[in-house]
């Protein structure tokens, strides 16, 4: 019975000589019981406890006690792989815990100023507009086409009424230059001056992309393209901020969502634009909001998206985003919320199985163990003359190179490294006279081996080129050894 989760998550592979006496082999996971079978879990428990009662079951062994107060040095112990049996922390009154105090915001907003959220009555608009008055704005302007047409968002005023600010939500489709400049007037002889905008406008049509008609394609991208165009173009040039919430969906696109996609990446464009005439300009692109926003709304987009909650955003995580993204020189373009679908291969989203989109990865993922030897070198770039000049035998040498053609290849057809057989032709890979040209300039560059096209396409294998390469390498010293059988 495996409760661990590491080597599922590292597709690791089991000896199977053990499988041949009915051995079985189960993965049990708590957490997927919980999400998929929710009513089993309290008959589940019941009888666990029932069976501790009984003294069926007992305490793992050895058994580890530990007070809070060492919590730090037993996860260091437990990140080594050094620890045995269970480990058990303890409240004791004597006890002493490092706290960790809650942070000052970065964000000081001006109460003689007024800030304007466009798509303010909204479930994220809302949200965003309550960040704005608990970081100090006192006067605001909620925008969105019909007004506060519904109960939620005439509450959420008159609650911010309430708490002494000033609320003007006019109703304004912002795609409308005129509509927009008429409000801004309208606003400026009863308001401070604009200081900072959040355009957070969006509408979902989602539909195939040959079969979208132009209306549908408009609805999608009108209010971020247009809508983003007007506000940069009415609105005052010192602006202290001027925020785009896009999405992740122009950065790996969406099924049936070509229009919000292109839509979102104008936004990502016009910050940039705005940077470069010396203006501020942020695009924040997030990922699937499940709590407030579209999902609230949409039955069938929560429906998808709720089983894979941990990969999805929260408003404590948008906040802090905001915050950089007002008082912080930040990138132009920010993206949160993709990179679990980068780091989590257990729930991979389907972007990431794209050729185009598999070779990403995190900018600060970065391995820290240097205890596995060449293999885990090689994950890096690899100094292969100083392999070879550590290498005893041929076969040492012939390894190395086999390994870092493995990780060659696989970033070249976005293959995953593990589904690529170091016996398998290569020619079954895909591997083709282009890019067999280009395997015989990497061992040129990389080996100091001139091979030839037929050596890599006639039914060669990484294992033989490697060894092939190596016994040519002008980088292998004067002998090999015999290697040891």
């Amino acid at each position: 019975m495996e409760i661990g989760k590491r080597n599922i998550h590292e597709r690791k592979s089991l000896p199977m000589a053990r499988f041949d006496t009915g051995l079985f082999f189960h993965a049990f996971d708590i957490g997927v019981v919980c999400r998929s079978k929710p009513n089993t879990v309290r008959p589940m428990l019941e009888q666990l406890f029932d069976l501790h009662e009984k003294g069926v079951l007992r305490p793992a062994f050895p058994l580890q006690v530990h007070g809070v107060s060492d919590l730090e040095k037993i996860l260091r112990v437990m990140q080594r792989g050094d620890n045995m049996g269970k480990i058990v922390i303890e409240m004791r009154p004597e006890d002493k815990v490092k706290a960790v105090l809650e942070r000052k915001p970065t964000t000081s907003l001006r109460k003689d100023a007024t800030y304007m959220v466009a798509g303010g009555l909204g479930g994220l608009g809302r949200s965003m507009a309550a960040w704005l008055v608990d970081r100090g704005a006192r006067h605001l302007i909620l925008l969105a086409r019909s007004g506060p047409r519904t109960q939620e968002a005439r509450d959420f005023v008159e609650s911010l009424t309430l708490r002494g600010v000033q609320v003007a939500t006019p109703p304004c489709d912002i795609s409308d230059s005129d509509a927009l400049r008429s409000v801004l007037d309208n606003c400026s002889s009863t308001m401070p001056p604009i200081r900072g905008a959040i355009q957070a406008t969006g509408l979902l049509r989602d539909a195939v992309f040959e079969r979208m008609s132009y209306e549908t394609w408009q609805a999608a991208a009108a209010p971020k393209t247009l809508g983003s165009w007007n506000m940069h173009s009415l609105l005052p040039t010192n602006l202290d901020f001027f925020i785009g919430i896009s999405s992740v969906a122009g950065v790996a696109g969406g099924r049936g969502q070509a229009n919000y996609a292109a839509a979102n990446t104008y936004i990502d464009a016009l910050m940039k634009y705005r940077v470069d005439q010396g203006l501020h300009g942020v695009a924040l692109d997030l990922g699937i909001f499940l709590d407030i926003g579209f999902a609230t709304q949409n039955v069938d987009l929560w429906a998808r998206w709720e089983a894979q909650r941990p990969l999805t955003v929260t408003e404590p995580e948008l906040f802090p985003l905001l915050d950089c993204c007002c008082s912080e020189s930040i990138p132009t373009q920010v993206v949160f919320g993709i990179n679990s679908f980068v780091q989590d291969p257990s729930i991979r989203h389907q972007f990431f199985r794209k050729a185009m989109l598999r070779t990403l990865a995190l900018e600060d993922e970065k391995e820290s163990d240097n205890s596995r030897g060449l293999g885990k070198q090689l994950a890096q770039d690899v100094d292969l003359g100083s392999v070879f000049a550590q290498a005893i035998t041929l076969d040492d040498a012939a390894n190395a190179v086999n390994e870092a053609l493995l990780r060659k290849l696989s970033t070249m057809l976005a293959l995953p490294r593990e589904q690529l057989d170091p016996d398998t032709p290569l020619h079954t890979y895909g591997v083709d006279s282009l890019v067999a040209v280009e395997l015989r300039n990497w061992f040129a560059k990389e080996v100091h081996a001139e091979l030839a096209i037929f050596d890599i396409l006639g039914g060669a294998t990484t294992r033989t080129a490697s060894t092939l390469a190596a016994v040519k390498s002008r980088l292998k010293k004067g002998s090999w050894e015999e290697t040891k059988t």
